[in-house]
């Protein structure tokens, strides 16, 4: 059993890198626990030792190697003394939790548990609470963690009962290239007996895209699970968006059985010219149960959409709202290379070299926002020269979800092929690598010189 280093005390409980021996939840081991511990200020009594590779460690601090800025690294993996808790790219679901026997959260009592981390990336990962009772283990509340690359401190304040307590980090992606986490100095203060009762319920708060479209109303599900043991009544759900958004919707119940959900659809419009950037989008549950009235809280977060160019422009050179690719992040002005951000060559194809465009990895997918705005895309495709004899690859344009340009299957000897696409009208475009029908080995495809003609 691990040794806790942050002991449950009235007053507060403080760890430096990691909290007090949490629970390993990530697959493929689910509920392994951590043999590692730590004490304040940043310094490592144990190390991490697991039976298979893990993507979250705990990571001491080599600067400048380990520090924001080195080789493209957009955080800290260390954020205070000489160690940290870092996630990375890690699988979708629950990371770590505490236990009882790590951290003890006394029934009726209320805490503050904060933290200071770094996120690479936005909409990776969220802070989760819950319980376990009768043998299952129930989610509360999940908040999501902005993307920061500064150091930034997280506070919640909870109230505990209806089971034993947790707390915990849950990654909201599978795999995501650059999703890294880093967390420190995390601390769990109880602030003694609340005059209120918890909650024994879910809210759950789930857009329906991780990017909303400016000027379109997106689909926002708000979902409520009675977990008391009797009857809720009198059950609302409110949703509050940021100001100068369209909410449409309404989540009322005279009573919700106990076991039973109220699921409600909003639409959500972000205004044509709303700023590109993440928003937070909070809800509030207010119910009755046994004459006890109660509330819980839930949050999401969603991006808006970059704007459309208006200009004829190099795909490589503005953002885009989703990409995937099959073997480390797809680049800008490079070839696919390793794991890392940066880490290609010069795009080539067929002995002809490119100063522009994408390096993608088969299975890959590049999505962008056009707005209408854009009539036609061109491009130099085919197999990077790096890969001397193998890989067989197929490039496809698609308008809003329509095959509008796609070239044979390219092998590695192949010169560059040229695509062109007729873009008029579409909202969206995507640039998609297949495999060419024999798997993704070697398949490093180059999209030399992608431009879009827009106005």
């Amino acid at each position: 059993m691990p040794r806790s280093a942050c002991a449950p005390v009235r007053a507060t409980a403080r760890c430096g890198p990691t909290t007090s021996g949490w629970s390993r939840s990530s697959p493929p081991a689910p509920s392994r626990a951590s043999n590692s511990s730590t004490r304040a200020g940043g310094r490592s009594s144990r190390a991490t030792r697991e039976a298979a590779p893990t993507r979250t460690h705990l990571i001491n601090k080599h600067a400048p190697y380990t520090q924001k800025g080195w080789n493209g690294k957009a955080v800290d993996d260390v954020l205070d003394g000489e160690w940290s808790l870092k996630a990375h790219e890690e699988r979708k679901g629950l990371v770590y939790r505490t236990a009882p026997f790590t951290q003890r959260f006394e029934p009726g009592h209320a805490y503050e548990v904060s933290f200071d981390y770094q996120a690479a990336l936005p909409g990776t990962y969220a802070w989760v609470s819950g319980y376990d009772k009768n043998g299952q283990s129930v989610e509360i509340r999940q908040s999501p963690l902005e993307q920061k690359t500064i150091t930034t401190r997280f506070t919640e304040r909870l109230v505990a009962g209806c089971g034993d307590m947790w707390v915990g980090l849950r990654s909201l992606q599978p795999e995501r290239d650059g999703a890294d986490l880093i967390l420190d100095n995390f601390s769990v203060k109880d602030l003694g007996a609340s005059a209120g009762q918890p909650a024994c319920a879910s809210l759950t708060v789930q857009p329906s895209a991780e990017v909303f479209e400016p000027g379109i109303a997106n689909d926002l599900t708000t979902t409520f699970t009675n977990l008391e043991d009797v009857a809720a009544t009198d059950v609302r759900v409110a949703v509050t968006v940021p100001q100068g958004w369209k909410l449409e919707g309404e989540s009322v119940s005279p009573s919700v059985a106990p076991g039973q959900r109220l699921a409600t659809t909003w639409k959500v419009t972000p205004p044509i010219d709303a700023a590109y950037r993440s928003y937070p989008i909070a809800a509030k549950l207010t119910y009755t149960a046994g004459g006890v009235a109660k509330t819980l809280e839930g949050s999401a977060s969603v991006r808006t959409m970059p704007p459309p160019p208006s200009t004829d422009v190099y795909a490589g050179d503005i953002d885009w709202i989703f990409a995937s690719n099959g073997w480390g992040p797809v680049e800008r002005d490079q070839s696919n290379g390793e794991q890392g951000q940066g880490d290609g060559r010069p795009i080539t194809i067929g002995g002809r070299s490119f100063a522009k465009g994408l390096g993608t990895h088969a299975p890959a997918t590049v999505r962008y926002f056009l707005g209408g705005r854009c009539t036609a895309l061109s491009a130099w495709v085919g197999v990077d020269d790096v890969q001397t004899s193998r890989g067989s690859v197929q490039f496809t344009v698609k308008a809003d979800s329509r095959t509008v340009a796609q070239s044979p299957v390219l092998r590695a000897a192949d010169a560059a092929h040229q695509l062109k696409a007729d873009l008029t009208g579409a909202r969206h475009v995507e640039l998609v690598v297949g495999d060419g029908g024999d798997g993704n080995g070697n398949d490093h495809a180059d999209w030399g010189e992608a431009r879009l003609s827009c106005h």
